[in-house]
């Protein structure tokens, strides 16, 4: 298929000024081939084309990128994410890869990548809260007394009931220590009178906020 139309533009140029995410072609031996200009040679550690992917990759992740590819012959196609080496640091990248043929019917490998090294920082700083918090509440006397005074079978029962959730509110929003609850998207969805007054807060004024707009302030 021919890369320009009758429209007056080339799309190979097009890709390469236009699009954000990186695009590779790989030969039989994961040589490099081709790739955008939007993702600059020396800034993943090839001076030129020829280097093999594993040689950007971090050295704890070369391995999965073998596998990577193996199962994107495999299979056809594959995503993985991996490090890769951008200047003195290594940023997480996804990559999708797909076979094709060229005109001499040699296999080739299109590999997209997309940089998501911001949500894999999100992701690990929110598992990080969640398991702080978990951490937190599993402590608080009060709960682990409560728990006590429970069979297993109470347990089980109980937290499955309305009750529970009452009773465990009735708890928490009388403690000492801060509490409170954030959706995927850090907004809060319950505090307890301790979290009120310490930010100095109304109830209604902090579940309408983000947990950054605290954080930050």
């Amino acid at each position: 298929m021919a890369s320009s139309t009758n429209f007056g533009y080339n799309i190979g140029d097009v890709l390469k000024k236009y699009l954000d995410d990186p695009i590779f072609v790989l030969n039989k031996d994961y040589e490099f081939e081709y790739a955008t200009e939007i993702l600059h040679l020396k800034n993943i550690g090839l001076a030129s084309l020829g280097g093999k992917i594993t040689d950007i990759l971090h050295p704890n992740d070369s391995q999965s990128g073998v596998e990577f590819l193996q199962n994107v012959s495999k299979f056809e196609h594959a995503v993985v994410t991996l490090r890769v080496r951008y200047g003195d640091n290594f940023r997480f990248y996804e990559f999708k890869g797909q076979l094709f043929k060229n005109q001499a019917q040699e296999t080739k490998y299109l590999i997209t990548a997309r940089d998501v090294t911001l949500i894999k920082k999100n992701e690990e700083d929110w598992n990080k809260k969640e398991e702080e918090l978990k951490k937190l509440t599993e402590n608080m006397q009060e709960i682990r007394f409560w728990k006590l005074l429970l069979t297993k079978d109470e347990k089980t029962s109980f937290q499955k009931s309305v009750a529970f959730e009452k009773k465990y509110r009735q708890i928490i929003d009388n403690i000492k220590e801060p509490y409170f609850e954030v959706d995927l998207n850090g907004n809060f969805t319950y505090v307890n009178k301790s979290f009120t007054q310490m930010y100095g807060y109304s109830y209604d004024e902090i579940v309408s906020k983000n947990y950054s707009q605290l954080m930050n302030k």
